[in-house]
């Protein structure tokens, strides 16, 4: 046996003995120091019974060596930093429930010891390593615990034999003879920085919105698939700080899995290895995207110069990437614990055991593509799977693709924009600057991109009310989305009464996360909103048979109560604005009045705090202007399909009185357009859409706080 002594502050020795082949006496661990008081006092009570929860330790070696045999490139150091660890049934768990793992309970007669070290770690490590479970980045402190369960009967053991078991035990998983030879009953973490392959291939879900611009003309017989998916072979790295946890639950049953570290961020990138880096005159990427969502488009047959597709690739790539490390880090948001981001359950003695040992080996140098493919492998959980299941990853908006003549034209005409929520938008190059951001090539500005979003929706709503009895399968999209690393609890609770307006998210799902009031990282709302023919109609008109337009009085009540909905009774200022919202004497005031600067000379009003008047201010102009521009282009949808009804066989456009029709309802929407209100580019803008076509649409939502996340597909 090899003995290891601690000494704690007041100078008591105690003796402790390990098995001589376990890992720690051949790294000539001799001695550890506790700054504890009284650490001495308690190692002769039973391990349940001790108030020691944590101890840091400092180790002592005889000379510096590697804690894993053969492998020289681990190693303690002097002065290494140690903890141990026990945790009892008042803890419940051994660790905190991340909600997808399953949980370790731990029972009254039950306990677990752990012991961690630190030691550095240099990325060239040798033969004898197959690695921690990713690709480590350059040299780096790498933590390494193992715990140990203890169980009676008759009675559990006292501190110092608990210590004495959970220090023989400790090991490291590092190549596959480890897992096998790992002991019964122990957990092994590794915590290491560095990069997992998490797939082999994936398809790239998109969201695809096609628009319509004020400008003429306008052609609904493009062909755009909504849903698409874009399938991409290559592997998805995902690079950030992650704890690898093996549990040994019996001799031939081992729980493997990744965690995300609790608070920290990841970023991915398709594998270049994978074939994805772009040749000159190579449209890899971008004829993946565009082929998937306008069907027959061939993009290398438009005539894109090679240059440019190089670029436009690279365009993609960035954004791809960005959005998937967006879905990864909203679907791992936990703030108080780590979270699985991969786990699976493996069966050692079923199935090909070389087979079994290769996956294992794999993953283990950071390549977990082959555990999925094992028979006797389960999985638990994979994050990334579930980013795929739920169909949008990345938002593709197709700005100006329905005045184009046909969509190669419009795929020749145009460039890729991308922001930093990982969208892109198609927008045709002389149209760019609506968009883009001046200070970057290639790079579309959220505010603007937002403002274009909403008023292109209500342009291609009214076009397509015209065309609904030429293009009867038609559909729009609307939008809207929200993502911050840290995003606080008042924009949260926001966007999550959009979702209730929706009948999609109940606020009170929320309400537990939100009572700390501390900002929620990698929260995240994508909300996507698709209306046919018929609920495009009922936008304009409360009878969509007979053309009945709405009334102003109609469309300012129905604005009136989505907001005050969307408002938050609890804020001071926003109570304010319900209460106006709701008091249709005060509304008639301001409608008379006309000028929101004159508001506070109302008496219903004169009571208000300069922040509630203007924002009430602000209410009352976004929802007139909302009323006003559907009470002007509504007669006019009506004039324009009166021309239609009498067209020649030539087509409408060889008709004067049509084309004078089309024109006029040209010039009302880009007047709208130039005027849109930031009110309906937010929140309130699908919400008020959504009331007024009835509820009828089809509803696409993901959000995801603080490790918790929905995913909701429903047509109304």
């Amino acid at each position: 046996m090899s003995t290891i002594k601690i000494t704690d502050a007041v100078g008591a020795i105690i003796d402790l003995q390990i098995r001589d082949d376990s890992p720690l006496a051949k790294a000539k661990l001799t001695q550890l120091f506790s700054a504890a008081k009284s650490f001495a006092d308690q190692v002769s009570r039973p391990v349940n019974e001790c108030y020691i929860k944590t101890v840091s330790l400092g180790g002592q070696l005889s000379a510096p060596s590697t804690v894993i045999e053969d492998a020289a490139t681990l190693t303690l150091t002097g002065g290494v930093n140690c903890e141990l660890s026990v945790a009892t049934s008042q803890d419940g768990c051994l660790f905190p429930d991340d909600g997808f793992s399953p949980t370790i309970p731990i029972t009254e007669k039950q306990c677990w010891v752990g012991f961690q070290i630190d030691a550095n770690v240099e990325s060239t490590l040798s033969a004898a390593i197959d690695g921690f479970g990713i690709a480590l980045h350059g040299a780096s402190m790498l933590g390494l615990s193992t715990y140990s369960l203890f169980e009676a009967p008759p009675t559990l053991p006292t501190l110092k034999d608990a210590v004495e078991i959970a220090l023989g035990n400790f090991s490291v998983t590092h190549t596959v003879r480890s897992v096998r030879e790992q002991r019964l009953n122990t957990v092994n973490i590794s915590e290491p920085s560095g990069t997992v392959s998490l797939t082999g291939s994936y398809g790239i879900p998109m969201s695809v919105g096609a628009f319509a611009t004020a400008t003429l003309p306008y052609n609904f017989n493009i062909a755009v698939s909504p849903a698409a998916t874009a399938e991409v072979q290559a592997a998805i790295d995902v690079t950030g700080e992650f704890l690898i946890r093996s549990h040994k639950i019996s001799n031939q049953l081992v729980r493997l899995g990744i965690y995300k570290k609790k608070g920290t961020t990841l970023s991915a990138n398709i594998s270049a290895s994978a074939g994805i880096e772009v040749s000159a005159g190579n449209t890899d990427l971008l004829g993946t995207v565009l082929n998937a969502a306008l069907p027959g488009v061939d993009a290398n047959k438009c005539g894109i110069p090679a240059d440019t597709a190089k670029a436009l690739n690279s365009v993609i790539k960035e954004t791809i990437d960005r959005s998937i490390a967006i879905e990864l880090n909203a679907a791992c948001s936990a703030s108080t614990t780590h979270e699985a981001a991969l786990l699976y359950e493996i069966s050692l003695d079923e199935g090909d055991t070389a087979r079994t040992d290769l996956a294992l080996k794999a993953a283990l140098a950071g390549d977990w593509t082959l555990l999925p493919l094992l028979p006797n492998a389960r999985s638990l959980r994979n994050v990334l799977a579930e980013t795929r299941d739920r169909k949008q990853v990345l938002s593709l908006n197709l700005l100006g693709l329905y005045n184009a003549a046909s969509a190669s034209d419009y795929v020749r005409k145009c460039t890729i924009l991308h922001d930093e929520l990982g969208h892109l938008t198609i927008i045709d190059k002389e149209e760019a600057s609506r968009i883009s951001e001046s200070t970057a090539p290639y790079s579309s500005n959220l505010d603007k991109l937002r403002h274009a979003l909403a008023q292109d929706f209500l342009t291609t709503a009214t076009y397509g009310a015209v065309g609904s009895s030429f293009t009867p399968s038609f559909s729009i999209v609307q939008s809207y989305f929200d993502y911050a690393e840290n995003m606080s609890p008042q924009q949260l609770r926001a966007n999550v009464r959009l979702g209730d307006i929706l009948g999609v998210v109940r606020s009170s799902a929320l309400d537990s996360a939100l009572e700390k009031n501390l900002p929620l990282p990698h929260a995240k709302i994508d909300l996507i909103l698709r209306y046919e023919n018929a609920a495009v109609m009922s936008i304009f008109f409360s009878d969509p048979v007979r053309l009945t337009s709405r009334t102003r009085e109609q469309l300012e009540r129905v604005g009136r109560e989505v907001l005050a909905a969307l408002l938050d009774p609890s804020d001071a200022v926003d109570a304010a604005r319900i209460r106006v919202l709701n008091d249709d004497a005060t509304w008639s005031a301001m409608d008379s009045n006309g000028n929101s600067s004159n508001f506070g000379t109302i008496s219903s009003l004169r009571g208000l705090g300069a922040n509630a008047l203007a924002d009430v201010g602000v209410d009352w102009t976004g929802i007139r202007w909302w009323a006003g521009t559907v009470c002007k282009v509504a007669p006019a949808i009506v004039s324009v399909l009166a021309a239609l009804e009498k067209r020649s066989a030539n087509g409408p456009s060889s008709d004067p009185d049509f084309m004078k029709r089309r024109a006029k309802l040209g010039e009302i929407l880009e007047a709208a357009s130039r005027d849109t209100k930031s009110s309906f580019v937010n929140a309130w803008g699908p919400a008020v859409i959504f009331a007024l076509t009835g509820k009828h649409g089809v509803i696409q939502m993901n959000i995801a706080w603080d490790g918790n996340s929905q995913h909701v597909e429903i047509s109304s």
